[in-house]
């Protein structure tokens, strides 16, 4: 595949342009082009960054570089079985998969010229890199029995264009993965003489198989080639369909007591806990409101935490403040701006470019720290749109880049003086989850979706974008919902406790967790004796093989259920030895049947290993074929089978 395409623009305003094949490095006149690529030694990933150096003694203006060019894709696919697979994101609904064909993605043959001026694209615009589509694109030659896939690294403006090439008759697809591109991302970068511009990196490849297939060969990678976890962790964070980022010492202490209790090992307390428009300090500042917390104060939580046996985590939004903090003030660019303007008004973003900024936020961890934090769960609740400045020349979506970058740096020079501290990745759920970012931390929060029946779908589809040993997956189970917030009390009434005694709302949530990092949340401190040991067993579950999550990748038993949609969601993950299945019932037939002839081993029996309880639905497997009997409305069972290594 031949990779690059620029354009660039000099003092006199002249246009050059080229698509170029490159081959190590590339000389033209006033600019040198180099393809940085790294080709991962067990599998067909490629990672590549063009950089561009100024060779003249002018500057130059560059207002498209491209990460990856490719041509030459699916060759003849008019008339062949291909497919174009995308991932849609949206707040709460998180990895929804399609599948288009190219004609009903708009590529087709349109004239007789080789090039085709109608590509079509799939595009995120700001900080928030997911924020409406994972940065990736498949396309599966099904007739060749081919997969091609390109994914864009970074928390940044991108776009992924798909065009055409060649007769008719001949025709191709071609692949351009952007973030330098000045009509799309607003991106364009200005080099004195001397300097250079890095891409953001795009990973890469074709492999012979499916899309499933090759998005493995992507999880392997993601695996290898990042920040994260020695084990899965059991978690406990408060806030959703819980406290509502309301902490206080009479709220905490029946949850940490009862976390414990049921064998969590994380306990982070979530939003709420600093001080906000008093003493001078505000939103940003992270100075703990210890009115909130009685006789304890914050300090005294976080040890009543670690005496419980957990390890103490909290809440921060370490890139974002408000107007009226004191970090704010720190220095005139203390804060992105976009024309002088202060981006996104009084709830702004920190620029992390400042050192003065840099130092404080560093101390602030340091303090937490020695309070004895050891899990940060970072937040990132607002995106920067088109962009910053920060009253320089820079482009507005180059001033989204070098800040991003700023900031991953920071990241990793905390991780590295205190190794023993994890960091939560959280986009107010998954909103920049692209796998750049993810790279720089330990766990990723897979959605702030408030209804857990809606869950095991966005899993579905997260685990073919995040290793599964990152995915935190919230388990709400007693919930409280967020109208519901200011009336803890009056909640839990006769009405709910009835409504939950069959366990089934508890099983259903705890289920989803054993298909990643158990994410514990909701009024757990509210439940009877058989829910609360339902969340117990789920615990020990996860405990119980840690490893195999760590080494298992996603199957595809079942076609992913789309949100609100009543029927089954199937999540599968398979490692050398065995398949762990989940079945998820919300409404829809009684009855599902699977056929595991391929993967399971003759005379292999089948294991429920949650929620083992005696009110279970029936499930048998029967010469490779499962099957599933539930006459519930709401039913969720997880199973194991030992498997063909093959």
């Amino acid at each position: 595949m031949n990779t690059g395409f620029i354009t660039v623009t000099n003092e006199l305003n002249d246009l050059a342009s080229c698509q170029i094949g490159f081959s190590g490095k590339s000389s033209f006149d006033g600019y040198t082009v180099r393809e940085n690529t790294e080709k991962d030694p067990d599998n067909c990933v490629i990672k590549q960054i063009n950089v561009i150096t100024n060779t003249s003694d002018k500057y130059i203006t560059v207002n498209r570089l491209s990460s990856v060019y490719a041509e030459g894709i699916a060759k003849g696919f008019y008339e062949k079985d291909v497919l174009i697979h995308l991932c849609h994101f949206a707040w709460q609904g998180e990895a929804q998969w399609v599948t288009k064909t190219p004609l009903e993605m708009g590529l087709y043959p349109v004239a007789a010229h080789e090039v085709c001026r109608g590509g079509r694209s799939v595009s995120s615009v700001g900080s928030w890199s997911t924020e409406r589509y994972y940065p990736i694109v498949l396309i599966e030659d099904k007739t060749d029995n081919v997969t091609y896939f390109f994914e864009h690294q970074g928390g940044t403006s991108w776009e992924i264009e798909l065009g055409t090439k060649g007769a008719p008759d001949a025709l191709e697809l071609t692949v351009e993965v952007n973030s330098l591109h000045e009509g799309r991302t607003g991106t364009f970068v200005t080099l004195k003489s001397g300097e250079s511009y890095n891409t953001l990196p795009v990973i890469y490849g074709e492999i012979s198989g499916t899309a499933d297939d090759a998005l493995n060969t992507l999880l392997k990678y993601k695996r290898k080639n990042g920040r994260k976890l020695s084990k899965p962790l059991v978690c406990f964070n408060d806030y959703m369909n819980c406290l509502w980022a309301a902490p206080s010492d009479k709220k905490l202490i029946p949850l940490i007591d009862t976390a414990a209790d049921v064998g969590t090992e994380v306990f982070c307390i979530d939003a709420g806990w600093f001080v906000e428009g008093e003493d001078g300090y505000s939103f940003g500042d992270w100075i703990p409101d210890d009115g909130k917390f009685g006789k304890y104060g914050l300090s005294g939580i976080i040890k009543y935490i670690s005496d419980k046996g957990m390890i103490p985590g909290i809440w921060l939004e370490i890139e974002t403040c408000n107007s009226e903090s004191a970090v704010y003030k720190l220095d005139k660019n203390a804060v992105l701006k976009r024309r002088g303007n202060v981006v996104n008004g009084s709830r702004c973003f920190v620029n992390f470019k400042c050192k003065a900024v840099t130092d404080y936020l560093r101390d602030r961890i340091r303090f937490l720290y020695g309070l004895g934090i050891r899990f940060i769960k970072n937040d990132y609740n607002h995106s920067l749109g088109i962009g910053c400045d920060n009253n320089n020349d820079s482009s507005w979506g180059l001033g989204i880049a070098e800040n991003y970058i700023a900031f991953c740096d920071f990241i990793d020079s905390v991780c590295e003086e205190m190794p023993d501290l994890i960091i939560e990745n959280c986009g107010s759920g998954a909103m920049r989850c692209d796998s750049g970012t993810l790279s720089h931390f330990h766990l990723q929060s897979v959605s702030d979706q408030e209804n857990y029946l809606n869950n095991p779908s966005i899993v579905w589809g997260m685990q073919r974008c995040i290793p599964p040993e990152k995915c935190g997956i919230w388990a709400y189970p007693y919930p409280l919902s967020f109208n519901d917030r200011l009336n803890l009390d009056s909640a839990y009434d006769e009405e709910y406790v009835k409504n939950m005694s069959d366990g089934e709302q508890t099983a259903f949530n705890m289920a989803c967790g054993l298909f990643g990092i158990l994410y514990l949340s909701g009024h757990i401190e509210k439940c009877d004796s058989y829910n609360l040991e339902l969340i117990k067993r789920a615990v020990d579950c996860a405990k119980k093989d840690r490893e195999f999550v760590g080494t298992a990748l996603p199957l595809r038993l079942y076609p992913q259920n789309a949100l609100y949609k009543k029927g089954y969601n199937v999540l599968a993950l398979r490692s050398d030895k065995k398949l762990r299945i989940g079945i998820f019932k919300n409404g829809g037939g009684d009855t599902l049947t699977l056929d595991l002839s391929a993967y399971v081993k003759e005379g292999s029996e089948l294991r429920e290993i949650y929620p083992l309880k005696d009110k279970s639905p029936t499930a048998v497997l029967n010469n490779g074929i499962f099957k599933f009997e539930s006459n519930k409305n709401i039913a969720a069972r997880v199973f194991e089978i030992d498997i063909t290594e093959n």
